[in-house]
């Protein structure tokens, strides 16, 4: 069971002040509207990052299968494969399928469905993915 909003986050760039809300408050709510909104943005762009990995281990997977095919072609000897290949495809590939549900879902919490994401959270959003990458390999 997939636990969701029933509506869209609001959307920050159309925010308005409730009637006879402080101003104080009015700014906090807003603020909060930015942050919930970047944290799901951040979400659905990692789930794309994921999905990333699982395509091209689906797509290693693939090459492997290809050069064991020529390898049984040429030299007319059945060479098979493991248990574990079966094992890295089904992971792979239900790797893949579950984050492309999630991105969906955290997508469709977005205003105008995550087609109104300015471009320069997606820009801030590549560099906090490319450093994070850095600090993962060093």
């Amino acid at each position: 069971m997939a636990i969701g909003l029933t509506e869209p986050i609001p959307d920050p760039s159309k925010f308005t002040p409730r009637d006879g809300e402080p101003p104080r408050q009015a700014r906090k709510r807003r603020n909060a509207d930015i942050d919930v909104q970047t944290a799901a943005i951040n979400c659905a762009s990692l789930y794309v990052l994921v999905m990333t990995f699982a395509q091209n281990g689906l797509q290693e997977l693939k090459e492997f299968m290809d050069a064991v095919d020529r390898v049984e072609e040429q030299s007319g000897v059945g060479v098979g494969v493991g248990e574990g290949y079966d094992n890295a495809l089904d992971c792979f590939a239900g790797l893949f399928e579950g984050c492309n549900e999630k991105a969906r879902t955290v997508r469709s919490w977005l205003p105008d469905g995550g087609g109104g994401v300015p471009e320069m959270q997606l820009k801030y959003l590549d560099q906090l993915l490319f450093d994070r990458a850095l600090d993962l390999v060093s």
